[in-house]
């Protein structure tokens, strides 16, 4: 009877240690997966600045809670650098084929943006 108690101890001692030795690397994949994300929101986000080069448009507003996953995350664009800033403070980088006057959206602003002089000019943000 010992002997069988020892083995089922045994035995659950050992998946123990498989499902942690299997969760450790899972949390971390979903920890890059989330990045990933960020990385390629921000990317899309530049992209879309950029893309206003290329129309015919008068004046374009951005809206951040179009451009951001969640209250809370911060764009930031400084010259060619686009930054999303998280609430925990890290951040995502990508930068503008072309410059932009220095602005912040946060989840609830507006910005309103037109070319002027080879460079993207801020006409003014807002909060809605």
């Amino acid at each position: 009877m010992m002997e069988f108690v020892l083995s089922r101890a045994a035995l659950m001692l050992c998946g123990v240690l498989l499902m942690g030795a299997v969760a450790i690397p899972l949390a971390d994949v979903y920890g890059t997966e989330a990045d990933d994300r960020l990385d390629g929101l921000v990317q899309r986000d530049a992209e879309t600045i950029d893309d206003y080069w290329g129309r015919s448009f008068d004046e374009m507003f951005l809206r951040g809670s179009s451009m951001l996953p969640a209250p809370g995350h911060v764009l930031s664009v400084d010259g060619y650098k686009v930054r999303l800033v998280e609430p925990d403070g890290s951040e995502h980088t990508a930068f503008l084929h072309h410059p932009s006057d220095p602005f912040v959206l946060t989840y609830d602003g507006i910005v309103s943006m037109h070319i002027a002089n080879g460079r993207m000019v801020i006409d003014g943000s807002s909060e809605t």
